[in-house]
């Protein structure tokens, strides 16, 4: 999502290496499977590390139009939690990545939380995994998302936001959709009720389509108010040079785990929205899923 791009194969090549994370013969598996939905199938990874099962394991969700690689970044992120014997699987939501469903009707929230709770339900059915000790990541509106997914369903101990989008209403996707206020976004919103659709031209340059039942989620779901009858242990990270989802918009979404058993803010210095992921700054990332994964770890473990 951020400025400057480079292939998902470079990129994750150079991240392994930076971060010391072992290559192919790594104490862990990949596996591509597929889970049944409603009305589209869904795409996703498991990543399994080696040995007699019983794994805690995390479900991973993207950002908003991203995958479930994140240009390398959850590949990195996945990894590196088998590598500490946590397990996790990824998804795209539809439209997204691999997925066949249709972005414009079909990418809305009430369909991703549908996915969420499939990936859950596709775990626990999987012997090799610990369904008493379940996590949830979140980036950006894979953040809003665990915020909802977390705070109605208290089977997960554990849940890291990476720069959630986890305001109530539409704010976080101003500065995405280059609009400047909710005047702005209701306009695109009679648009969507009149013509079924919308296209816009994102922040970075190109052009995207949502469909009506896209912006109707958006302002019915409350994150916030969610989020805070999340009883497990909560960590939040920002970049300090978001201009996405600003730090304080952050701040207000972590602030927001009232009944959290615990909730820890940290700050990446230096980082964007992308925390280096969408760019060659191989140390954002490495500090990001370092701090992730040493959180699963205390909490899963």
């Amino acid at each position: 999502m951020i400025m400057k791009r480079i292939t998902i194969a470079v990129l994750a090549a150079i991240i392994l290496s930076a971060m010391c994370v072992p290559p192919v013969f790594a104490a862990f598996t990949a596996e591509t499977v597929t889970i049944i939905g409603g009305d589209y199938d869904i795409p996703a990874v498991l990543t399994v590390p080696e040995g007699e099962g019983g794994f805690p394991a995390v479900i991973i969700c993207h950002g908003h139009g991203g995958s479930k690689d994140e240009a390398g970044g959850f590949i990195v992120l996945s990894e590196s939690l088998a590598t500490a014997g946590i397990a996790s699987i990824r998804m795209d939501f539809p439209g997204c990545g691999d997925s066949e469903a249709d972005f414009v009707t079909q990418n809305n929230i009430g369909n991703m939380l549908g996915d969420i709770k499939a990936a859950k339900d596709f775990v626990a059915n999987d012997q090799r995994f610990d369904s008493s000790r379940l996590g949830l990541i979140g980036y950006s509106m894979g953040g809003r998302l665990a915020m909802l997914t977390s705070g109605g369903d208290e089977s997960y101990l554990a849940v890291v936001l990476w720069a959630p989008a986890g305001l109530a209403g539409a704010g976080n996707m101003y500065a995405f959709m280059q609009i400047e206020d909710e005047d702005g976004f209701i306009a695109m919103y009679e648009t969507a009720k009149t013509e079924g659709e919308v296209t816009f031209t994102a922040i970075f340059g190109f052009e995207q389509t949502l469909g009506r039942q896209w912006f109707d989620d958006m302002l019915a779901y409350d994150p916030a108010a969610a989020f805070a009858n999340f009883k497990g242990d909560a960590l939040t990270i920002f970049g300090d040079l978001d201009i996405i989802i600003p730090p304080d918009a952050v701040k207000a979404a972590a602030d927001a785990a009232t009944g959290s058993k615990s909730s820890v803010l940290y700050e990446v210095t230096g980082a964007d929205h992308g925390f280096g992921i969408y760019s060659d700054e191989v140390e954002l990332t490495r500090e990001t899923v370092d701090q992730t994964v040493a959180f699963m770890k205390e909490h899963l473990q």
